[in-house]
């Protein structure tokens, strides 16, 4: 994993694959690859990556070129096996080279508590800079618990194999919730922190529902909530500021507060619904 195969010019005619077969852990610094002058995407190939169990989260470069013609692979046209977490992988191009990225925040198969090393398919824990990630790896519905205060850059929910839940107790302060390709609804009975002052950014894809309980802090940010799905507040709900009307908002049992700039009067036409809740 030290040393390249270099060629002085590259063409895809046709959408055929490119496959990179680690039986080592791959280089973080050297492309397998190595293309000195054009690297001409006529078609745009798919790329495998097999890769060895163990391979660390990370960014590992598979090919660089001199210049580039055509449109170069990216994560719709990868293929990673090999490693847990494997549907999370995804390709990106920065400057000359395609890399492939590893993440280390992909919820393993289990119930452990999320603060422990061993529910995370990389024995990682997230942190308040990462994003923790539900993929296919899980197989079932998965309800779990934080174990301790936890803080995390963001959550995404891609295709685990049912809903996900993250039981009452102790606090979730986060920034992001994506749910915009979930296939799964997710549930965070614990109490919920937005974090300040970065941002809040939710996104609900059709048919799909996030429900949070005991909202701790305001929610102030402009477009902090999108749908089309819905969002559901139980419990205790902090003063929203700022709403987009394009997802539906259910305040059931808690207060729900707008803030001077809410679009007050697109809440009340059509998205909210307040079920023996109060707004004030």
């Amino acid at each position: 994993n030290t040393k390249g195969w270099t060629n002085l010019t590259f063409t895809a005619a046709q959408a055929g694959k490119l496959e990179f077969n680690f039986t080592v852990a791959p280089s973080t610094t050297v492309s397998p690859l190595e293309i000195s002058g054009l690297a001409a995407f006529t078609a745009t190939p798919g790329v495998n990556v097999i890769l060895p169990l163990g391979t660390l989260p990370g960014s590992y470069p598979l090919m660089t070129w001199g210049s580039k013609s055509g449109t170069e692979p990216g994560t719709a046209n990868l293929t990673v096996t090999g490693i847990n977490g494997a549907a999370s992988c995804t390709l990106s191009t920065i400057g000359n080279t395609l890399y492939l990225f590893v993440p280390a925040n992909v919820k393993a198969n289990n119930t452990l508590d999320l603060t422990n090393s061993a529910s995370w398919t990389m024995n990682y824990v997230p942190g308040s800079t990462d994003v923790a990630i539900w993929d296919n790896t899980v197989l079932g519905a998965n309800t779990t618990s934080l174990g301790a205060n936890t803080s995390w850059k963001g959550i995404t929910i891609l295709n685990p194999g049912g809903p996900v839940t993250i039981n009452p107790g102790y606090t979730l302060t986060n920034s992001q919730i994506d749910m915009s390709a979930a296939t799964n609804n997710l549930t965070i009975l614990a109490d919920y922190y937005p974090s300040q002052p970065a941002p809040l950014m939710v996104k609900v894809a059709a048919g799909r529902m996030l429900t949070l309980s005991n909202v701790l802090a305001n929610i102030d940010t402009a477009g902090a909530i999108s749908g089309p799905g819905t969002v559901r507040i139980i419990g205790t709900a902090g003063a929203f500021r700022q709403l987009t009307n394009s997802a539906t908002l259910v305040v059931d049992g808690g207060n729900l507060t707008p803030g001077p700039s809410a679009n007050v009067s697109a809440l009340d036409r059509k998205s909210t619904r307040l079920n023996s809740s109060h707004r004030t």
